[in-house]
């Protein structure tokens, strides 16, 4: 018999429901915009997941593709693919444009929590 690896969920955000999962949020959130069609950003899912998994209970992880949910990456502005930003409280507080290791995205969700929690 084998174990099963319990995951927690990437986020799959649209339209109707990225205001409450994001900005309404009470922890924070890491959104990665991209375009879905574009299979190098698929490659980032395992990334995403584990990055989902580590924080589980502290932040969330999600994702939005920026070509078909146009509207929200406009609202964010959002111009490039992938881009990441994480939010606390509602507002946008790192962003970054293009490729990066899973170390930035590890940082950048450790030193909101730091904030998050010191508030």
């Amino acid at each position: 018999m084998t174990a099963t690896t319990q995951h927690t969920e990437v986020l799959e955000l649209n339209y109707q429901d990225f205001d409450e999962e994001v900005y309404e949020s009470e922890m924070p959130v890491l959104v990665e915009f991209r375009d879905n069609s574009c299979f190098p950003f698929r490659a980032q899912d395992r990334m995403l997941q584990r990055l989902a998994d580590e924080f589980a209970g502290q932040a969330k992880v999600a994702q939005v593709d920026a070509i078909a949910q146009w509207q929200i990456a406009h609202e964010c502005g959002v111009t490039t693919q992938p881009t990441v930003l994480v939010f606390q409280n509602g507002r946008i507080v790192d962003r970054f444009e293009g490729l990066r290791l899973e170390s930035v995205y590890r940082q950048a969700l450790n030193e909101t929590l730091v904030g998050y929690w010191s508030i």
